[in-house]
């Protein structure tokens, strides 16, 4: 079956699908940035996070990183109107701004865990905050099977509006598993309040949870 959209296209359309507290986690970077001057984003991608942040508070000096120039296009089109500057560049490796927001979304699960963990002390070094959306990594066998079952649920739903069939999307999911190196919610806290900082968890949906940490 050939697809109705574009990979920018489906992706926009399926992170929400999949994702169904994606729409509540815009919620949070829109009202948890809200007064703040600097934001910086890591894996800006298409810009969704972007605009939700832009259209509430179009003051905001916004830098975006991704190492994709595609769906860095993709984001410039989305944010016609809006001041923001988009770097082409892996944040993992990039000299970070200091800022007082960073946000991110299902963006730091492809690095290994001490990537990430190298990742999150190089961000409280900058920034007192950090609102963050993720994937997160079962803690049991029973919990695995939960969250498979909701993806293929969700996935199933979605499917004929992109033009592609369930089995499309399943197989979509299980190549970027095979990338995917997510760690578990006590993962994250146990890493973040390494390095000196609150966390405050927003969300818990099966494997999609949203936080912020608060320097101390």
């Amino acid at each position: 079956m050939k697809p109705k959209f574009s990979k920018d296209e489906i992706y926009d359309r399926l992170v929400p699908a999949l994702c169904p507290p994606y729409t509540h986690a815009l919620e949070y970077f829109k009202g948890r940035t809200a007064g703040a001057e600097f934001v910086v984003e890591l894996g800006v991608g298409t810009g969704n996070i972007a605009k939700a942040i832009l259209s509430a508070t179009p003051t905001i000096k916004y830098i975006g990183l991704d190492t994709s120039a595609e769906s860095l296009e993709k984001a410039r089109q989305k944010l016609q109107g809006y001041t923001c500057e988009l770097r082409q560049e892996d944040f993992s490796k990039a000299l970070l701004p200091n800022a007082q927001i960073y946000v991110s979304s299902l963006s730091s699960h492809h690095l290994d865990h001490e990537q990430q963990n190298i990742l999150f002390r190089r961000i409280h070094q900058v920034c007192p905050s950090f609102l963050h959306f993720e994937l997160i990594a079962p803690q049991s066998k029973k919990e695995e099977e939960e969250n498979n079952a909701y993806l293929k649920s969700c996935a199933s739903k979605v499917a004929g509006e992109l033009g592609l069939s369930s089995s499309d999307i399943e197989a979509m999911l299980e190549e970027s598993n095979k990338h995917d190196k997510p760690m578990t919610l006590a993962e994250h806290i146990i890493q973040h309040k390494s390095h000196g900082v609150e966390f405050d968890l927003l969300l818990k949906d099966h494997c999609f949870v949203m936080y912020q940490t608060l320097r101390k």
